[in-house]
């Protein structure tokens, strides 16, 4: 049975707390047999393939190319940066969707920039966002989520590292801290790591990429291992719709900590499965881009993330999902969540406990991911549009240096490209972000909260 918990506040800064009183509970969907499972599988992944111009974070689609096209000449300027730095990237088929998407999430930005509130919810309406059935997440339960999936082990820090420590292959780990005075602050890059032995385990801090490739070997970690099998027998039968990455995650927090609203994009489009074995979590959903324009004002301003939440709690916009040991949470690609780590002194009627733990697999929506590989595969996958005339001028200027250099020398084509080569792998080593930094920005949840 749905454990009812009420409806929670949550912690936006020092001083500011958010207590949801009109937002709905999220849908509970009743899974009691493997074929209930891969028919929601099969629905869902219609509903995303059908809708798709509407909300996958990539420049060929609909929703994107319009807010393009509404950009001003400034803004324009800016995308033209994130274009180039486009159109130089290159690699697997995975590396070139995380571009894409940055390059989509850039447009998304800029466009939020002169956007209110009411703008956002207007353009999500027009694209079909708050449609019935484009919920962003869901719990689950029944016969065999509960015999699958379903899994209550309370822990402590110190019991959770010996699985930690066998996760990690250089006795490190990534471990974000999220600021006090502005929840959706994260403190230093989003993919620094950190000495195991280093750690202090405290409020404000969580992991989300502690993660394990079960393609070749188990990690070890006997709950972690018998997720991902359960899951892959599961999902034998429904390779028409969606199959399992093997990347698996444990998603270790403790209170207070919080992930802005995202939409996760790291990896093309996919389902992600929360097994919350310790501890608590509250996932609010919301319409993607409600959820991502919240993040994009609410991460510079608590105060105005808390006016936000109460326009968006009074409109009823959005649904709550608060689970605890032993239930399941679908995230549906389509939406855009925010999580937090509940207080227990901010609930009391929660159950007390001293961190949360969840074990986390995402399920790539098959048909999309053969799309998006065909078309990201493709020799011109990275090119936008046409170069601007400034930077039809620039490059003439260095076609003609380059001309010169080789003539002075007297390079053949090969000595040009071998220094070229030599070069630029030194400008890549120059601009590579260091292991540890100082610009604060939301971390790539894990992927996948």
């Amino acid at each position: 049975p749905s454990q009812k918990f009420k409806l929670p506040q949550v912690r936006l800064s020092n001083g500011s707390q958010f207590k949801f009183e009109n937002t709905a509970t999220c849908e509970v969907r009743q899974i009691n047999s493997t074929a209930q499972f891969l028919s929601l599988l099969a629905s869902e992944t219609k509903r995303a393939k059908d809708t798709q111009h509407s909300w996958v974070r990539h420049s060929s689609m609909k929703w994107i190319q319009e807010m393009i096209s509404e950009l001003k000449p400034e803004q324009k300027l800016k995308l033209d940066a994130a274009r180039r730095k486009l159109e130089t990237s290159d690699g697997d088929f995975l590396s070139r969707w995380a571009d894409s998407s940055e390059y989509a999430s850039e447009v998304i930005n800029l466009w939020f920039e002169d956007k209110t509130l009411d703008d956002v919810i207007t353009r999500s309406k027009e694209l079909g966002h708050m449609d019935t059935g484009m919920v962003s997440g869901c719990i689950l339960e029944g016969s065999v989520i509960s015999s699958l999936l379903s899994m209550k082990k309370p822990m402590k820090y110190e019991s959770l590292l010996p699985s930690i420590k066998k996760m990690s292959t250089n006795g490190k780990v990534s471990l974000y801290k999220v600021s006090e005075d502005n929840i959706f602050q994260v403190l230093g890059k989003a993919n620094a790591k950190i000495s195991i032995d280093d750690i202090i385990p405290g409020d404000f801090q969580g992991s989300l990429n502690t993660t394990w490739d079960c393609s070749n070997e188990p990690s070890g970690v006997d709950f972690l291992d018998n997720y991902h099998s359960c899951l892959d027998e599961l999902l034998y039968a429904a390779s028409d719709h969606a199959f399992l990455n093997n990347l698996m995650y444990l998603i270790w927090k403790f209170k207070n900590y919080a992930t802005a609203y995202h939409q996760d994009t790291h990896v093309p489009p996919h389902y992600t499965l929360y097994s919350q074995i310790s501890g608590m979590s509250v996932f609010h959903f919301l319409p993607v881009l409600v959820g991502l324009y919240v993040t994009y004002v609410g991460s510079k301003d608590a105060s105005k993330l808390r006016s936000l939440l109460k326009t968006l709690d009074d409109l009823k916009i959005g649904s709550v999902a608060t689970i605890g040991e032993g239930q399941v949470a679908l995230i549906l690609p389509f939406g855009s969540h925010g999580v937090w780590v509940p207080s227990s002194k901010a609930n009391p009627s929660y159950p007390s406990f001293d961190m949360s733990v969840i074990r986390a697999a995402e399920v790539f929506i098959q048909p999309m991911y053969v799309e998006y590989e065909k078309l990201l595969m493709t020799e011109k996958w990275n090119e936008r549009s046409l170069i601007t005339a400034e930077e039809a001028e620039i490059l003439e200027a260095f076609r003609q240096t380059q001309k010169t250099f080789e003539k002075k020398h007297g390079l053949s084509f090969v000595d040009w490209h071998w220094l070229a080569k030599k070069y630029l792998r030194e400008r890549e080593e120059e601009n590579a972000e260091p292991e540890s930094g100082n610009d604060a920005q939301n971390p790539v949840e894990g992927a996948t909260e």
